[in-house]
């Protein structure tokens, strides 16, 4: 398995080719997970290294906030609030549950609904440059983002990898060619599985704890959203 170090080499050419064969390993700080194109091949990609179960489906990478919500089918004064939310930063590193248009495939779509993780820094760029060379080269993409999941086998119950160590030896055991790394100003303190919240009418639900989940929950309610649950 090769390694490649963002923050070292901004040149992501490379990268791209290996994603249009097949999955590859990304440190999010947090957590570890495997990234793919948002395309047939690339979620059979994530199914064949995840061993996916039923039921289970793949998040968007989201570096631009905006546009993720307005693809969103939310009513208007949401959008509104959940923007100026994400463009302050508030979002960041949690994965937002909107509801959306049904015509998005099997493993992107589950109850009505897709959700995004609202990136930071270095990864916000990354996936960036990805998604530039996406725009120029892929014609089969179902959403114009990567996608993602957790870097361990669907189901597992100890939950998401969160050791280097532990997520080299899954990439070598999965068969992955690459994994991507980056110098973080500051190694997370708190390691885990992002929240996950959902939206709807200006109202929010906890569906996942993670770290950094009150913080955002507090600012979500001083926006003037209700929490649900």
């Amino acid at each position: 398995m090769e390694l490649y170090n963002f923050s070292d080499d901004s040149n992501v050419s490379t990268v791209f080719e290996k994603l249009a064969q097949k999955a590859i390993l990304v440190h999010l700080n947090n957590v570890y997970a495997l990234v793919s194109l948002a395309s047939d091949s690339g979620i059979n990609s994530l199914d064949e290294v995840k061993l996916r179960k039923r039921g289970k489906c793949y998040g968007s990478m989201v570096s631009q906030i905006s546009q993720f919500i307005r693809e969103s089918t939310l009513d208007a004064t949401t959008k509104h609030s959940l923007t100026l939310l994400g463009e302050s930063g508030v979002l960041e590193n949690s994965f937002l549950r909107l509801p959306w248009n049904e015509t998005l495939q099997d493993g992107l779509i589950m109850n009505r609904t897709h959700q995004g993780l609202i990136l930071s820094e270095p990864i916000r760029s990354f996936c960036s440059c990805l998604e530039s060379i996406l725009q120029e080269k892929s014609s089969d993409v179902l959403l114009p983002r990567l996608i993602c999941s957790s870097a361990n086998i669907s189901g597992d119950e100890n939950g998401s990898i969160t050791s280097r160590n532990e997520a080299i030896e899954f990439g070598i055991f999965r068969k992955i060619e690459l994994f991507v790394e980056f110098n973080f100003d500051q190694e997370s303190t708190v390691k885990g599985s992002f929240p996950i919240f959902s939206f709807n009418d200006m109202t929010f639900k906890v569906e996942r704890d993670g770290p950094n989940r009150e913080i955002i929950e507090e600012k979500l309610i001083d926006a003037g959203l209700r929490k649900l649950g």
